[in-house]
């Protein structure tokens, strides 16, 4: 992430699943985590499911996850197997993360937690190789700490794993817009999920992703005719 200038907002759903609202160079881009997809999107006005952005709810937000990870670790110091324990481990790493960097932008903090998130999933995903949801989950917290080269070899395996995971592919094309500037690898790959069975939101969200990078590379062809 570190080519593009982000100005996320944190929220985490009622499923605690991860949800960042990134703004990056014109275009916003919207990251689902837990079974994350991210797409680009209008940003809404309001924060979710009560999230505030006041320093003392974040305060409150953080103290809870972090007992919460404290709790998990002392399961799985009893139960190293424990493969729950080991997500929702990795998915709070990951949530206390995304409010040190995108939140309170405190990066050195964030990237910090990101990769302890990294660290865990890969713990778990020894276990459960086949958890594509996890492997997702941790490809974009590498993402966000820096280790491009590990999330992209893990949104390929995702892929490989199960062509038809639509999260996959938007997410591994939101990577290679954001760490390549490979527009028309992005292009392939949400081209690809238009041709899967996926609800409405998905169409929709994919549909716009692919208008807006498409628009993008016109306006800087027009941009580069001028010059």
């Amino acid at each position: 992430m570190s080519k593009s200038k982000l100005n996320p907002k944190f929220r985490r759903n009622s499923h605690g699943q991860n949800n960042l609202l990134l703004a990056t160079v014109g275009l916003l881009l919207v990251v689902f985590v837990g079974a994350i997809w991210l797409s680009l999107a209008k940003q809404p006005e309001e924060n979710n499911q009560g999230w505030s952005s006041t320093s003392s709810d974040l305060a409150a937000h953080i103290d809870l996850l972090t007992k919460e990870i404290s709790d998990l670790q002392s399961v799985l110091e009893e139960d190293p197997s424990n493969k729950e324990a080991m997500v929702a481990l990795a998915n709070n790493q990951y949530d206390v993360g995304a409010i040190y960097l995108f939140e309170l932008e405190q990066e050195p903090e964030g990237t910090s937690w990101f990769n302890r998130a990294v660290e865990s999933y890969q713990k778990a995903l020894q276990r459960e190789p086949e958890n594509i949801e996890a492997r997702v989950d941790m490809a974009t917290a590498a993402f966000y700490a820096g280790q491009n080269e590990l999330a992209r070899a893990n949104f390929e395996q995702a892929i490989a794993q199960n062509p038809a995971y639509a999260n996959a592919r938007l997410n591994y094309g939101v990577f290679l817009f954001h760490s390549a500037g490979d527009y028309q690898g992005a292009i392939a790959q949400w081209e690809e999920v238009l041709k899967l069975d996926v609800d409405k939101d998905t169409l929709e969200h994919t549909r716009n992703l692919l208008e807006q990078v498409k628009g993008l590379m016109t306006q800087q062809s027009t941009e580069e005719g001028k010059s």
